[in-house]
């Protein structure tokens, strides 16, 4: 049987995007890299012997990349 092993990513859009990142950082232990994201490996995909990752991003809220959306920004 196939199954989901994994998404691509989750995306924030924030007016103050390092406050939020420092968020997610200091109480919460996510590792923000230099590129001002992270990456998790799911424990599920590596116990069945494959690579899967989640990227986490914070963006400004101004950023149109992922145009268009009608989600609320955080």
């Amino acid at each position: 049987m196939q199954r989901v092993i994994g998404i691509g990513g989750i995306v924030l859009k924030s007016s103050n995007p390092r406050r939020l990142r420092d968020g997610f950082q200091n109480p919460l232990g996510v590792d923000v890299q230099s590129w001002v994201g992270a990456l998790f490996d799911p424990a599920a995909a590596a116990k069945a012997g494959l690579s899967a990752s989640i990227q986490w991003s914070v963006f400004k809220q101004s950023n149109d990349c992922f145009d268009p959306s009608s989600a609320p920004s955080w």
